[in-house]
Formats: C-alpha cells, structure tokens, sequence
C-alpha cells in the first residue's frame, strides 16, 4: 500500500486537504513531496521502488494534525488507488484515483496501531518537541495495509462527516477570527436519475466527466460550515463556476447560511456551444472586514459529448438529404418502362456518389467545430 500524508504546514497543503474532501469519487487528485535536497520527505528507499510500482496499488490520504497535544495525530480520508507520478523541480507529483471515504472508529487506537506500524519507516513524528520541524520523516510510504478489518472504519457519507468534525478542531483547520473553513463535498447527477452520480472516466491520468450535450444535470454540492455552530448568524457565500459552454439553469451564487446543508446547482450544455470541454469548480466570495473562506480550489473537468439520440437523428437527416439529392438528379421522362427497378438502376450511382459527398460535408463541418443539422 502506498501512504500519502499531508500535514496541512503551508496553505496549498490546506487547500488540498478541502480538496481531497471535496472531489468525487473516481476523481483523480495529485499530492507532492520533495525528494531532494537538505529537507525531503521521500525517503531513498521509496524513491527507488517508484518505477515499478504499478498502476492500480492500493493507496490512502492521511492527514496529520501536527499541532496535537498529544503530539502528531493521524487522520485517514480516503481509499484510492494509484495512477502515476512525476518528477519536477526536487519534487514527486503522486497522482491517485479517490475512491471511498473511511476513518477510524477508533481513532486512538488507529493512531497507536499506525505508529507500531510504519515507525520504522520513517512516518512523520514530533521531532525536537517542536512541530513546526518540517524535517519529520516521511510523507510517502510504501508497506502492508492496516485498512483490511473494514469493520474498524467508517465509510462515506458517515465517514465524511466524522472526519469534517474531526479536522474541524485543528489548527490548520480550525475557525478563528481570520480564517472560515467550509468542508465540501461534490457530485454531478442526471437529473433524470438524481441518485446516481456520473463516474468520471480517466483518461491518460486525467479524470474527466463525460456529460450528453442535450440532458439536464445537477452539481450537488454538500457543505459543513462549523462557524455556524459558535456564531448562527454567520454566513458565507460561494459561486460555482462553468465553462463557457455551458449555462446555469437558476442561480450561480450559493449562501452558505447552515452548519449542514446540501445544495444543487442546475446546468445544461448551452445550445449553440461549439467548444465540448469545460469545467466546474467553486470560488469564496469573501466580504470585507470578513474572516477569510477556505474552500476546495479544485475544479471538475467535463466535456459534453453528443448522445445516441443526436446520432439516431443526424443520420436519418443525413439519409433523406442524400436520397432526396439522387432523386432531384434522374429525368422520371426517361424512365421507360416506368419501375421501381429502373427507378433504383438509374438511383443507385447517383445515391452512391451522394452519401460519399454529404459524408465529406459533414466530416468538414465537424472539423470546423459546427454542425451540419
């Protein structure tokens, strides 16, 4: 199993903390370590195995809470599944699928068995009694799993919200006079099927949502805003943001005014959108002399692609076009004996050069990004 901490020390390591809460599963999200230099967090030995570790090993986020009084404290997210990696600049870029959402149901007892566990090798640990050390050991692991009794483990949705309350009492965190964490959590649904979410398809390590240009769909966006829970007149507000291609069916703009609540933004390719590839992601609206918002800054790519319907139909328009053409070609006058024989005998090479060319149009108008119907 491949181990992926992050201790939330820098803000882009908070940002991906929320981001990790927030993207689907079967997203794809990446997590970076430096393998080089006076301080790494890749341990030699991981480093060398890199190249023969496979895609598809199992994997796992823990975030660590490295303000504890207790000294560090581990917090596991998510079950994923690793895709690759890259090299850049003292850096490893872990790129990882996200599958389910577990934590502990014990958590004190998962932080003694993980400690017994992977000290040797090298976990991160409070080090000179100061833990804003960053030199603490190693934040990619390779070893055995700890997760094989699920019945330790809470999953998803339940998973999600204890791991929220948990976080929520950290330093990187917490909420405080200049800082208002909202926790979320995101799907896309058809409309016509709400309950069952869109599984993005990776593509050469790339998640992406692969949406019908003529169905309707809903961003389900589910939120934990703990500030209300000190403070019920406190609100915050964020903006979920399309592509060019596509339009919102109501609004844009989602008052977050509850401690809990699970909002859905409508959206709908646009009509005329010749561009098929967009994204969806969510922006704080920060209002001045407001504690700043901290949310996901990650953002779901999609592309909409034409359903079998659209197919069914541009064929058929693309038939009675090329039959009618034929037909408009034959002089009926010198048809004799007038019959459907000899009315298809003189159609036929007509018709055959016909589809030929209403197939060159049609390939020269989907080159040029419109649409021939």
């Amino acid at each position: 199993m491949l181990y992926l901490f992050n201790s939330g020390y820098r803000p882009l390591y908070v940002r991906n903390v929320l981001n990790t809460l927030f993207l689907p599963e079967g997203y794809t999200n990446e997590y970076r370590y430096k393998y080089a230099g006076q301080t790494r967090h890749v341990n030699p030995a991981v480093y060398s195995q890199l190249p023969q570790l496979r895609p598809g090993t199992e994997s796992v986020v823990c975030f660590i809470d490295r303000f504890s009084a207790a000294g560090y404290d581990y917090h596991p997210l998510r079950r994923c599944t690793f895709v690759s990696y890259r090299e850049a600049s003292d850096y490893i870029f872990f790129r990882v699928r996200l599958g389910a959402y577990l934590y502990p149901r014990d958590q004190p007892k998962f932080r003694q068995d993980l400690v017994a566990a992977l000290g040797r090798f090298g976990l991160p640990k409070l080090t000179d009694n100061n833990p804003e050390n960053t030199s603490d050991g190693s934040y990619a692991i390779l070893t055995e799993s700890l997760f094989g009794r699920t019945e330790e483990y809470l999953k998803d949705d339940e998973a999600w919200t204890v791991a929220v309350e948990a976080l929520s009492k950290t330093r990187a965190l917490s909420t405080t006079s200049e800082q208002s964490p909202v926790f979320t959590r995101a799907s896309i649904h058809p409309i016509a099927s709400a309950n069952k979410p869109e599984t993005p398809t990776v593509l050469q390590g790339t998640a992406i949502y692969e949406l019908k240009r003529d169905r309707p769909y809903e961003f389900l966006l589910t939120y934990r805003f703990p500030r209300q829970r000190v403070d019920q007149t406190a609100k915050a507000r964020a903006e979920v943001r399309l592509g060019d291609n596509a339009r919102v069916l109501g609004q844009a703009e989602i008052i977050i005014d509850s401690h809990a609540n699970s909002v859905p933004v409508r959206f709908q390719c646009k009509r005329y959108a010749e561009e098929g590839s967009g994204a969806i992601s969510l922006a704080a609206v920060d209002d001045q002399g407001q504690p700043k918002i901290l949310v996901s800054d990650s953002s779901l790519q999609y592309e909409f692609r034409e359903s079998t319907l659209f197919w069914a139909k541009a064929v058929t328009a693309l038939f009675v076009f090329t039959l009618a053409g034929a037909f408009i070609g034959i002089d009926l006058s010198k048809l004799s004996p007038f019959s459907v024989h000899t009315l298809f005998t003189a159609a036929w090479p007509k018709f055959t050069a016909g589809v030929v060319q209403t197939a060159a149009l049609f390939w020269i108008f989907r080159l040029i990004g419109s649409k021939l119907v």
